[in-house]
Protein backbone atom coordinates (compact mmCIF):
# COMPACT_ATOMS: atom_id res chain seq x y z
CA UNK A 1 0.00 0.00 0.00
CA UNK A 2 1.08 3.52 -0.86
CA UNK A 3 1.28 5.63 1.97
CA UNK A 4 0.87 9.46 1.20
CA UNK A 5 2.89 11.47 2.99
CA UNK A 6 1.05 14.26 5.61
CA UNK A 7 1.65 17.73 5.89
CA UNK A 8 2.02 19.10 9.91
CA UNK A 9 -1.98 19.97 9.93
CA UNK A 10 -2.94 16.89 8.30
CA UNK A 11 -0.65 14.93 10.59
CA UNK A 12 -2.09 17.07 13.94
CA UNK A 13 -5.46 15.59 12.61
CA UNK A 14 -4.94 12.40 11.86
CA UNK A 15 -3.18 11.97 15.17
CA UNK A 16 -6.50 12.04 16.86
CA UNK A 17 -7.38 8.80 15.63
CA UNK A 18 -4.16 7.29 16.35
CA UNK A 19 -3.98 8.32 19.74
CA UNK A 20 -7.22 5.84 20.36
CA UNK A 21 -4.86 3.07 20.27
CA UNK A 22 -2.48 4.45 22.76
CA UNK A 23 -4.05 2.08 26.16
CA UNK A 24 -3.48 -0.82 24.73
CA UNK A 25 -0.20 -0.69 23.03
CA UNK A 26 0.79 0.61 26.59
CA UNK A 27 -0.85 -2.58 28.25
CA UNK A 28 1.17 -4.60 25.97
CA UNK A 29 4.37 -3.24 26.22
CA UNK A 30 4.31 -2.73 30.43
CA UNK A 31 6.03 -6.21 31.24
CA UNK A 32 8.58 -5.86 28.24
CA UNK A 33 8.98 -2.10 29.57
CA UNK A 34 10.01 -3.36 33.63
CA UNK A 35 12.25 -6.06 32.57
CA UNK A 36 14.66 -3.41 30.26
CA UNK A 37 17.34 -1.89 31.36
CA UNK A 38 16.85 1.79 32.47
CA UNK A 39 16.98 4.26 29.70
CA UNK A 40 19.35 6.83 29.59
CA UNK A 41 19.90 10.46 28.11
CA UNK A 42 22.23 12.41 26.73
CA UNK A 43 21.99 16.31 27.17
CA UNK A 44 23.25 18.50 24.07
CA UNK A 45 23.44 21.46 26.28
CA UNK A 46 24.42 22.35 29.66
CA UNK A 47 26.76 24.73 31.20
CA UNK A 48 29.06 25.28 34.41
CA UNK A 49 31.28 29.02 34.83
CA UNK A 50 34.79 28.63 34.70
CA UNK A 51 36.01 29.71 37.91
CA UNK A 52 39.45 31.55 36.42
CA UNK A 53 36.69 33.64 33.92
CA UNK A 54 34.13 34.80 37.17
CA UNK A 55 37.68 35.53 39.14
CA UNK A 56 38.43 37.45 35.88
CA UNK A 57 35.13 39.51 35.76
CA UNK A 58 35.39 40.51 39.35
CA UNK A 59 38.50 42.70 38.82
CA UNK A 60 37.08 44.37 35.67
CA UNK A 61 35.20 47.58 36.13
CA UNK A 62 32.96 47.74 32.90
CA UNK A 63 30.40 44.88 32.03
CA UNK A 64 30.54 41.85 32.34
CA UNK A 65 31.68 42.46 35.97
CA UNK A 66 30.77 40.18 39.08
CA UNK A 67 30.57 41.13 42.58
CA UNK A 68 29.28 40.38 45.49
CA UNK A 69 26.58 41.58 48.00
CA UNK A 70 25.27 40.26 51.18
CA UNK A 71 27.26 36.63 50.22
CA UNK A 72 25.87 35.97 46.91
CA UNK A 73 27.54 36.16 43.87
CA UNK A 74 26.35 38.28 40.75
CA UNK A 75 26.89 38.64 37.29
CA UNK A 76 25.93 41.85 35.81
CA UNK A 77 25.99 42.24 32.19
CA UNK A 78 24.53 45.73 31.22
CA UNK A 79 21.37 46.02 33.22
CA UNK A 80 20.81 42.38 33.28
CA UNK A 81 21.38 40.54 36.84
CA UNK A 82 22.69 37.23 37.23
CA UNK A 83 23.21 35.10 40.35
CA UNK A 84 26.10 32.66 40.60
CA UNK A 85 25.38 30.21 43.24
CA UNK A 86 28.41 27.70 44.17
CA UNK A 87 26.61 24.92 42.65
CA UNK A 88 27.20 26.59 39.03
CA UNK A 89 30.88 25.89 39.32
CA UNK A 90 30.77 22.74 40.93
CA UNK A 91 31.65 19.87 39.09
CA UNK A 92 30.28 16.93 41.45
CA UNK A 93 27.20 18.67 42.00
CA UNK A 94 26.90 18.62 37.98
CA UNK A 95 27.96 14.97 38.00
CA UNK A 96 25.02 14.36 40.52
CA UNK A 97 22.29 16.29 38.61
CA UNK A 98 22.99 14.19 35.73
CA UNK A 99 23.29 11.42 37.93
CA UNK A 100 19.52 12.32 39.36
CA UNK A 101 17.85 12.82 35.96
CA UNK A 102 19.32 9.72 34.48
CA UNK A 103 21.81 11.94 31.92
CA UNK A 104 24.98 9.20 30.52
CA UNK A 105 26.63 12.15 28.99
CA UNK A 106 26.41 15.99 28.44
CA UNK A 107 27.80 18.26 25.79
CA UNK A 108 29.48 20.89 28.24
CA UNK A 109 29.93 24.48 27.22
CA UNK A 110 30.35 27.73 29.29
CA UNK A 111 27.50 29.68 30.39
CA UNK A 112 27.17 33.75 29.65
CA UNK A 113 28.67 36.02 29.31
CA UNK A 114 30.51 34.98 25.70
CA UNK A 115 33.61 36.12 24.14
CA UNK A 116 32.21 38.75 22.43
CA UNK A 117 31.74 40.61 25.10
CA UNK A 118 35.40 41.06 25.93
CA UNK A 119 36.04 43.43 23.45
CA UNK A 120 40.18 42.81 22.20
CA UNK A 121 40.47 40.41 25.57
CA UNK A 122 37.87 37.92 23.57
CA UNK A 123 40.02 35.78 21.91
CA UNK A 124 42.21 34.79 24.90
CA UNK A 125 38.89 34.84 26.88
CA UNK A 126 37.91 32.02 24.26
CA UNK A 127 40.83 29.97 24.73
CA UNK A 128 40.52 30.70 28.61
CA UNK A 129 36.89 29.21 28.62
CA UNK A 130 37.39 26.27 25.82
CA UNK A 131 40.56 24.91 27.67
CA UNK A 132 38.40 24.93 31.07
CA UNK A 133 35.53 23.03 29.59
CA UNK A 134 38.36 21.05 28.26
CA UNK A 135 40.00 20.10 31.74
CA UNK A 136 42.54 17.31 31.06
CA UNK A 137 44.53 18.21 28.04
CA UNK A 138 46.87 15.11 28.39
CA UNK A 139 43.92 13.54 26.72
CA UNK A 140 44.05 15.73 23.87
CA UNK A 141 46.15 15.66 21.04
CA UNK A 142 45.68 18.91 19.43
CA UNK A 143 44.76 22.06 21.27
CA UNK A 144 40.67 22.59 22.25
CA UNK A 145 40.75 25.22 19.99
CA UNK A 146 41.33 22.95 17.35
CA UNK A 147 38.48 20.92 18.45
CA UNK A 148 35.98 23.65 18.66
CA UNK A 149 36.42 24.27 14.87
CA UNK A 150 35.28 20.44 14.06
CA UNK A 151 31.73 21.46 15.65
CA UNK A 152 28.90 23.18 14.34
CA UNK A 153 27.06 26.71 15.84
CA UNK A 154 24.27 28.14 15.34
CA UNK A 155 23.86 32.24 15.63
CA UNK A 156 21.20 32.40 17.60
CA UNK A 157 22.53 35.76 19.41
CA UNK A 158 21.06 38.58 17.95
CA UNK A 159 24.17 40.73 18.62
CA UNK A 160 25.86 41.08 14.94
CA UNK A 161 29.26 41.22 17.26
CA UNK A 162 29.04 38.21 18.29
CA UNK A 163 27.94 36.62 14.53
CA UNK A 164 30.57 37.95 13.17
CA UNK A 165 33.12 36.56 15.90
CA UNK A 166 31.48 32.92 15.23
CA UNK A 167 32.02 33.74 11.24
CA UNK A 168 35.63 35.12 11.85
CA UNK A 169 36.59 31.87 13.76
CA UNK A 170 34.70 29.42 12.15
CA UNK A 171 34.15 30.14 8.55
CA UNK A 172 30.85 30.33 7.16
CA UNK A 173 30.87 26.34 6.53
CA UNK A 174 30.02 25.53 10.07
CA UNK A 175 27.72 28.07 11.08
CA UNK A 176 23.79 27.29 11.50
CA UNK A 177 20.63 29.91 11.09
CA UNK A 178 18.44 29.62 14.17
CA UNK A 179 16.07 31.77 15.84
CA UNK A 180 15.50 30.71 19.08
CA UNK A 181 11.70 31.57 18.80
CA UNK A 182 9.43 32.35 20.63
CA UNK A 183 12.40 33.70 22.94
CA UNK A 184 13.60 35.83 19.73
CA UNK A 185 12.06 36.88 16.71
CA UNK A 186 13.68 35.50 13.60
CA UNK A 187 13.64 38.41 11.87
CA UNK A 188 15.88 40.06 14.20
CA UNK A 189 18.18 37.03 13.63
CA UNK A 190 18.04 37.40 9.77
CA UNK A 191 19.02 41.48 10.00
CA UNK A 192 21.56 41.11 12.38
CA UNK A 193 23.12 38.69 10.21
CA UNK A 194 22.39 40.80 6.99
CA UNK A 195 23.90 43.39 8.36
CA UNK A 196 27.65 41.80 8.39
CA UNK A 197 26.88 42.21 4.95
CA UNK A 198 29.07 38.91 4.15
CA UNK A 199 29.46 37.75 0.51
CA UNK A 200 25.95 36.01 -0.63
CA UNK A 201 27.75 32.58 -0.97
CA UNK A 202 28.54 32.27 2.52
CA UNK A 203 25.01 33.83 3.45
CA UNK A 204 23.37 31.12 1.73
CA UNK A 205 25.39 28.71 3.59
CA UNK A 206 24.59 29.73 7.21
CA UNK A 207 20.77 30.60 6.18
CA UNK A 208 20.08 26.96 4.45
CA UNK A 209 23.01 25.14 3.00
CA UNK A 210 24.65 24.28 6.46
CA UNK A 211 21.72 22.74 7.37
CA UNK A 212 20.44 20.85 4.55
CA UNK A 213 23.97 19.27 4.23
CA UNK A 214 24.38 18.58 8.24
CA UNK A 215 20.41 17.13 7.90
CA UNK A 216 20.64 15.44 4.47
CA UNK A 217 17.75 17.20 3.84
Amino acid sequence: MKSTPLNRRKFLAASGVALAAVPAALQRNEARAAAAPAPFKIDCQSHLFAPELIALMEKRTTDPTVFTKDGTRYLKMGDWLRKIPPLYLDVDAKLATMDAAGIAVTALSINDPGPEWFGADGPAVAQMANDFVARGPRNLKRAPSDYLKQIWLDIVSPLPLAMKFGYEFMGADRLLFSSDHPWVEPQLISNSLRSLKLPAGDEAKIFRGNAHKLFRL
